[in-house]
């Protein structure tokens, strides 16, 4: 599990403007996970769930000594690069977390942003992500909303030390007040020929604005 100043710097800004009296209606949480276990955590279990591996070519959550250096909690999810890659991570946003987001929602305006970290020896590695989100503004019709960013080559920090890079869309996306969210899917998608690639501490989160 990676850790993200960014994410935290969100959610706290997030807690001051409801401690400095934001609009926010009362019981209602300032920030949603839209995504569970970005972390691949704990070490014992090397869990996976809820995430989703299609077209994978010996992908998995590696731990401990099979895992990069510095990986915090000890665990990270691997891609193995092939020739015709087109393995993907993807999880989506189960009914309790839409319930909560659109609980947030209906107070205020929303803000969505993907971060993670990603980790890579190899030149030729490449790493899409992206966020696609499913909403109904009040009164309106379905809207599709989506983010990507796409991560490449090594990590090299320089004289072969290799270290995590924070990644994830520069942009972020607006949702309107009393929007209701249907679907949040976050997808990674390796395209590299050959080699390996990690992803870790992969936090999607709608905070009220």
């Amino acid at each position: 599990m990676r850790t993200r100043l960014t994410a935290f710097a969100l959610v706290l800004c997030s807690l001051l403007l409801v401690i400095g009296g934001s609009p926010t209606a009362a019981g209602i949480t300032s920030d949603v996970d839209l995504v569970e276990n970005g972390g691949f955590d704990p070490i014992e279990l090397r869990d996976l769930d809820p995430w989703v591996v299609v077209n994978g070519t010996k992908d998995k959550v590696v731990c401990g000594p099979k895992a990069p250096p510095n990986t915090d909690g000890g665990c990270a999810f691997r891609f193995k690069g092939s020739s015709n890659e087109s393995a993907k991570l993807k999880q989506t946003a189960d009914s309790n977390i839409l319930d909560e987001a659109n609980a947030l929602l209906a107070a205020q305006t929303g803000q969505i942003s993907l971060n993670f970290d990603y980790y890579s020896e190899i030149a030729a590695s490449s790493l899409k992500s992206k966020l696609v989100i499913f909403y109904t503004p009040d009164g309106g019709t379905s809207t599709k909303g989506k983010m990507t960013d796409t991560a490449g080559g090594s990590t090299e920090g320089g004289e072969r030390d290799f270290i995590w890079a924070a990644e994830g869309p520069a942009e972020t996306l607006v949702i309107p007040e009393n929007a209701t969210v249907s679907k949040v899917k976050v997808t990674f998608v390796n395209n590299s020929p050959l080699g390996k690639l990690y992803v870790d501490g992969i936090i999607a989160i709608l905070i009220g604005l």
